[in-house]
């Protein structure tokens, strides 16, 4: 077991810290058109297979503890086998985005069934990372350079300022956006776990300031939302000192973040361009027209992907920029349904011993910032992450009525 823990967290370390874009500066371009198929499956994935493997066979298949992990990795092979009869690229994507988080989760739950000290060493790596990858945005921005440049679907790593007119940083998890979500999952627990107030209010601070670096329009504004929300919930239970530390923080936040927006540009994408504009926010509305072109049988059961294509490059829409419109176009309606209901069992399970509102606060901020762009069907640390915080702070619950 021992073994079995030491290249699981290597397997963590790799997946948290080796983003696509640090990853292609090893030369390794997961997302890269001309790259063999071995390279584009993400290097944590390969290990985490192998330790699957090996404790599923040891353990002598699924029991009735993870059965959820058990339907879900049936759902995508079974999803496999339909784009081979299509004849439909997408392997690999299937792969990354849900074998590789499923088998990671099993994976977690029984190591942590055998042996749960080492949720303490896993919440540290966490920590370490959030902090790195925020201060590594922070530092970006202040300096005005990309030190891992974003990497997209072809041969070279292309810096984001040739992308958009504003700077926005990369950090470690390659497009700003991916990198919010990646930040945005571990916000969202720690203000919901049994920290000091002062340390969430400080781990929360670091984070929005990166999200600010990262530019991410929508990221910013729903985070307002959501801590305004938080605190609203939270400050009757606080004493005096916690009272007096939390007023303090909002006024002074909101002084800082305006002035950080206005006066040194922080987040100026969101100044500039506002919440929707027809380069990037705009282009999601588009996909409404896809409908207009689509028969039944297509968003009953997915369709091919060069009619997507052709029918993406009709409408002027370079990439599908939500998830769930993703899965429907390319998978079919019954495949999403399927997907959300197995997900979901899986969720109900791994929050178990959250409180009603930090359940739904949790999920309702991973959600919301998911759905602003397809990284939930694009290789990455997220869905992995949020599976690894649920249990993780799971036992750092207080259990309220």
């Amino acid at each position: 077991m021992t073994n079995i823990i030491r290249f699981y967290i290597l397997s963590l370390i790799i997946l948290l810290f080796f983003g696509i874009n640090v990853l292609g500066s090893f030369g390794i371009h997961v997302e890269s058109d001309f790259a063999p198929p071995w390279q584009k499956i993400l290097p944590s994935a390969y290990l985490t297979f192998i330790i699957f493997t090996y404790t599923l066979i040891k353990k002598g298949g699924f029991t009735n503890e993870n059965k959820e992990e058990k339907w879900l990795l049936i759902l995508f092979t079974l999803m496999c086998i339909s784009l081979y009869f299509r004849h439909v690229r997408g392997y690999i994507g299937i792969i990354n985005c849900y074998f590789f988080p499923t088998c990671f989760s099993y994976l977690t739950y029984c190591i942590l069934k055998k042996k749960p000290h080492i949720t303490t060493r896993l919440e540290r790596i966490i920590i370490c990372f959030f902090i790195i990858e925020c201060g590594l945005a922070i530092l970006e921005r202040i300096i005005g350079y990309n030190f891992f440049e974003f990497s997209i679907s072809n041969d070279n790593a292309i810096s984001v300022n040739e992308i958009n007119s504003s700077f926005r940083s990369t950090s470690l998890q390659n497009h700003p956006l991916q990198n919010a979500l990646c930040v945005s999952i571990v916000m969202a627990y720690t203000l919901c776990s049994t920290y000091k107030l002062k340390y969430k209010l400080l781990l929360f601070s670091l984070g929005y300031l990166a999200i600010l670096c990262f530019n991410t329009r929508s990221s910013i504004v729903i985070w307002g939302f959501l801590f305004a929300i938080y605190m609203l919930k939270a400050f009757p239970s606080f004493n005096i000192g916690e009272k007096v530390l939390s007023l303090l923080f909002f006024i002074c936040g909101c002084y800082g973040v305006y002035y950080m927006m206005f006066t040194l540009g922080f987040g100026e994408r969101l100044i500039n361009y506002g919440l929707f504009d027809e380069s990037s926010a705009g282009q999601r509305l588009l996909l409404l027209d896809i409908f207009k072109s689509y028969s039944i049988w297509d968003f009953t059961f997915g369709t091919d992907i060069k009619k997507l294509n052709n029918t993406l490059e009709l409408l002027n829409i370079g990439i599908i920029e939500n998830p769930w419109f993703a899965i429907l176009f390319t998978h079919g309606l019954i495949t999403l349904i399927l997907i959300i209901v197995l997900f979901g069992k899986l969720f109900k399970r791994l929050f178990l011993h959250y409180t009603k509102f930090n359940k739904t606060f949790i999920i309702l901020t991973f959600l919301l910032i998911a759905s602003m762009n397809n990284s939930l069907v694009t290789p990455g640390a997220y869905l992995p992450l949020f599976i690894l915080c649920a249990y993780i702070y799971s036992n750092k619950q207080i259990l309220k009525s």
